[in-house]
């Protein structure tokens, strides 16, 4: 999910999580058709320190993530224990965590290949950290929330920001604090539906989508019709089974 960081920092609405996680679906008719997707759920120290409460928060926005793909799609995604890892690439950084990478302090240029040298906080190259450092230990895909803003290279050359990147099985996302709880949980949904084929910039124009940040500030995590028509035709339930 690719947003302007003013945009990206402007939501302010909160989501008061007074009811309990939900529940997936128990219909054995149900089950019997679902998908099953087991998922390793990774927070990284800069979550575990933007956080009050990390494994919890990091439990409980993924639940309401995950929701949505329940409901629409009868995907069940089984996460493992929320565990906190160290990502050695963004923890070298020597700008605030909630910063983003500055060219005299973390190397000139930007670099967005997973194997470059500068810009400790480029998505690209957290990804591909996480792809070599962190096994998926027989789960189908990764999820690893982090408490820093992403940066990466445009495509005229410009260092810009985003908010979370898919790669092969797996995700990365942006959470700062400020993002607010609804955001944060729409940064997930839009990068999770990657894996399952949706894309950016295909959106039918008129359509609200994820993919093109429409529920961003709604605060409606019981909907589940968040996916355009043209998103829907790209997204396989079927890709993890």
């Amino acid at each position: 999910m690719k947003k302007a960081l003013a945009a990206a920092l402007v939501f302010c609405a909160l989501l008061s999580f007074t009811g309990t996680i939900p529940a997936a679906a128990t219909d054995a008719a149900r089950r019997s058709t679902s998908h099953s997707v087991s998922v390793k759920l990774l927070y990284d120290d800069t979550y575990y320190m933007g956080m009050a409460y990390p494994q919890d928060t990091a439990t409980s926005e993924f639940s309401w993530a995950a929701q949505a793909f329940e409901r629409k799609w009868n995907i069940i995604m089984n996460p493992t224990t929320a565990t906190k890892v160290s990502i050695a690439v963004v923890n070298l950084c020597a700008r605030p965590m909630s910063m983003y990478c500055d060219d005299s302090i973390c190397g000139s240029p930007c670099d967005n290949s997973l194997n470059g040298t500068v810009h400790h906080k480029n998505g690209f190259r957290i990804i591909g950290k996480t792809q070599t450092d962190f096994s998926l230990s027989g789960n189908d895909l990764m999820v690893t929330l982090l408490g820093t803003p992403l940066c990466h290279v445009n495509s005229d050359g410009s260092h810009g920001a985003h908010l979370g990147c898919a790669q092969n099985d797996h995700v990365i996302t942006s959470n700062l604090l400020s993002y607010g709880d609804i955001l944060r949980i729409r940064i997930m949904q839009h990068e999770m539906s990657h894996l399952f084929g949706c894309d950016d910039g295909v959106c039918y124009p008129t359509d609200r989508c994820i993919m093109k940040g429409s529920f961003d500030e709604d605060e409606n995590l019981n909907g589940y019709n968040i996916w355009c028509r043209n998103c829907r035709t790209d997204f396989n339930p079927s890709t993890y089974d």
